[in-house]
């Protein structure tokens, strides 16, 4: 019979994965605040383009080598997903529903993730990944039983789906392609994806202009460096710790923050039924996370 040893915490991982669930929660207020004054595309093209200039003159600045090669087609790839497609779903989706009802439609990440990574033979189905990722659709499908029936329109609920998707293949390319490097690989995937949605938002004839409001500018502020710059560099350096499913799991406790934060800041609703799913979404992330076992 096989015995099996449990590992040790990954302190440092472990503060990351908290540090991605703050930030990433934070960011579906700060879009929708954005939302007010910018067209979808133009709205995430101002805000990844400037970031990718920032990264690049980092680059120069520590030395650090672009991606050749191999290492220049993954990260063009996961500019495309990480950046372009799931930011051009979800800016779109995020017009018509709150925040916290736009994160728990993203929060089946984790589950695609195992699954594209077992497809494409980076990772093994295992009980524990399976049942954590269980407990959490449990949790989504509580907490949206507390929703009222109409409040996310079928077309908002389709673009979340779509971003979950390539918010989880962009994972599994940060593996299979070995992108390693936070700067690097973030100054090629966010110049790549802000040319596609500046493209995107010229095809579709967006206003091109700067917000208006004060608190547009605000969240403008807070998600260039923040929200931006340290969300992902974090969140590469998540997955060269763990694998690309375990890292997933951010997607998970993230719509507890997101309503949290919806509430307090945006004015948002928040139903009761939160507290029950959150229950089960968290008890997902420490099995599917936490407790893992070799």
């Amino acid at each position: 019979m096989e015995s099996k040893t449990a590992v040790a915490p990954d302190f440092l991982a472990i503060g990351s994965f908290v540090l991605v669930v703050i930030l990433g929660g934070a960011n579906f207020v700060a879009v929708r605040l954005t939302l007010r004054d910018l067209a979808p595309f133009w709205g995430a093209a101002v805000r990844f383009l400037p970031a990718s200039v920032i990264l690049l003159f980092a680059c120069l600045l520590f030395r650090v080598p672009l991606p050749r090669g191999r290492s220049l087609a993954g990260a063009l790839l996961f500019g495309l997903l990480n950046f372009a497609a799931f930011y051009a779903f979800a800016y779109w989706g995020l017009q018509r529903v709150q925040a916290g009802s736009a994160a728990l439609a993203t929060s089946t990440v984790p589950l695609l993730t195992l699954v594209l990574a077992w497809l494409q033979r980076l990772e093994k189905l295992t009980i524990h990944g399976l049942a954590g990722a269980g407990l959490a659709v449990m949790g989504i499908v509580i907490i949206q039983l507390g929703h009222n029936t109409g409040e996310i329109p079928l077309a908002s609920l389709m673009a979340f789906v779509a971003a979950a998707a390539c918010a989880a293949e962009s994972l599994v390319v940060l593996k299979r392609f070995r992108l390693t490097d936070p700067l690097s690989t973030n100054a090629v995937g966010m110049g790549v994806g802000g040319l596609v949605l500046l493209f995107l938002s010229f095809l579709v004839r967006e206003p091109w202009s700067l917000p208006r409001a004060p608190e547009a500018w605000r969240a403008l502020a807070y998600l260039i460096p923040f929200g931006t710059l340290l969300l992902f560099g974090t969140q590469v350096f998540l997955v060269r710790r763990w694998s690309a499913s375990a890292a997933a799991y951010v997607f998970v406790p993230i719509p507890i923050v997101a309503a949290a934060l919806g509430v307090l800041l945006a004015g948002e609703r928040v139903s009761s039924w939160l507290l029950i799913g959150g229950f089960l979404i968290l008890a997902g992330v420490l099995l599917g996370v936490l407790f893992r076992s070799r």
